[in-house]
């Protein structure tokens, strides 16, 4: 039988996939585009109210799950600032959005591989509009947020009140079927 926790499994382990593989191919863009669909994607699924917004489920599951993966790193990441880069990214491909220009939230360098984040470093200093932006390397990122996917699926596995609230949700989301359930060869 074809459980909620396997679905979330199967849906993650697919976007996962996905970002390697768009990061492998250094389509670096995508690979930002899929990891922040993910965060999105966990938060809406995991959010305790329907009435939740979507800034206030991702942010929720960020400081949750993620912002400690970081803080255990010695990397200073407040859930806002990556909410802010997820809208910069998603709305405009871009590492601006709405909330780093009211100065709410600050920029992403980001950095990936054997680069030297010696130029990112310079870019913060030369440029006042990257003075408190943060340079994070790709891989890292990533690693955070498997560990993060990991802790979140213990807790999925021993809170009912959890697997609830994602059971409720998951006739919302996009369920495919084969061609040969449609009667097709």
């Amino acid at each position: 039988m074809h459980t909620e926790l396997d679905f979330v499994r199967e849906s993650n382990a697919e976007l996962l996939a996905a970002i390697e593989t768009e990061f492998r191919a250094k389509r670096i863009t995508s690979s930002l585009i899929l990891t922040y669909t993910l965060i999105d994607a966990i938060g809406w699924l995991s959010k305790p109210n329907d009435s939740d917004t979507v800034k206030t489920s991702f942010t929720l599951w960020v400081d949750t799950w993620l912002t400690p993966k970081f803080t255990a790193k010695g990397i200073d990441i407040r859930s806002l600032d990556l909410y802010a880069a997820r809208c910069g990214i998603l709305h405009r491909i871009s590492v601006d959005s709405d909330l780093t220009e009211a100065q709410k939230a600050r920029r992403f360098l980001y950095y990936f591989g054997s680069s030297d984040p010696a130029i990112l470093h310079q870019t913060k200093t030369s440029m006042p509009k990257y003075h408190d932006a943060i340079i994070l390397k790709l891989e890292t990122f990533w690693e955070c947020l498997i560990e993060a996917l990991e802790d979140f699926d213990i807790e999925l596995q021993n809170n009912a009140g959890l697997q609830v609230r994602i059971a409720r949700r998951q006739g919302q989301r996009y369920k495919f079927m084969e061609p040969e359930s449609f009667g097709q060869p």
